[in-house]
């Protein structure tokens, strides 16, 4: 009886009649489902945390600015048209938007946004969609005097040379001065 006590084995054996379930014994994890469970609501509340900006560009097509942008350079005029119709319907906030990015993008790394403001430029400027280019050019002028970088301001300044009319005249006039931008 003596080697029964040295071994443990009575301590072990009053331990299990002393609780009557233990996780353990059962063979349930009760700590690993436990665990398992906080693990998952905190990646699921943090990708819900770092979910992107899901900014409609068009709002009757339901397509993001992102996913527009994803699609340039287009494959064809046709897409180019396209997606070009689509950032002008949701104008002046994408093309804010746009010239937004162009600015704080590093050069070289804008290929997409370029692409954007030229072929809304082209869009706006075809018969018929005289509405179109009247807001794109109020949208590249208040964009233009938000504008920190001269090489972005120079590209949003082409574009107006194209798109713009009468009511780009102003905006453009106060940057004159500027040997950098002319």
């Amino acid at each position: 009886m003596k080697s029964f006590y040295r071994t443990g084995l009575a301590w072990r054996r009053w331990r299990h009649e002393a609780r009557p379930f233990s996780p353990k014994k059962a063979g349930c994890p009760v700590h690993a489902a436990v665990g398992i469970c906080v693990l998952f609501v905190l990646l699921v509340s943090g990708c819900t945390a770092t979910k992107p900006n899901t900014t409609p560009a068009s709002q009757a097509a339901g397509i993001t600015l992102h996913e527009l942008l994803s699609r340039l350079p287009a494959r064809d005029a046709d897409e180019q048209r396209w997606v070009s119709a689509l950032l002008l319907e949701s104008a002046p906030e994408s093309v804010g938007e746009i010239c937004a990015r162009l600015d704080t993008i590093k050069p070289g790394n804008d290929a997409q946004v370029r692409y954007a403001l030229s072929g809304m430029s082209a869009y706006s400027t075809l018969p018929g969609h005289e509405a179109d280019r009247t807001r794109y050019a109020g949208a590249l002028c208040s964009s233009l005097n938000a504008m920190r970088s001269p090489l972005a301001q120079a590209f949003v300044m082409q574009q107006l040379q194209l798109a713009g009319g009468k009511e780009s005249v102003e905006t453009l006039s106060r940057f004159l001065p500027d040997e950098k931008l002319c």
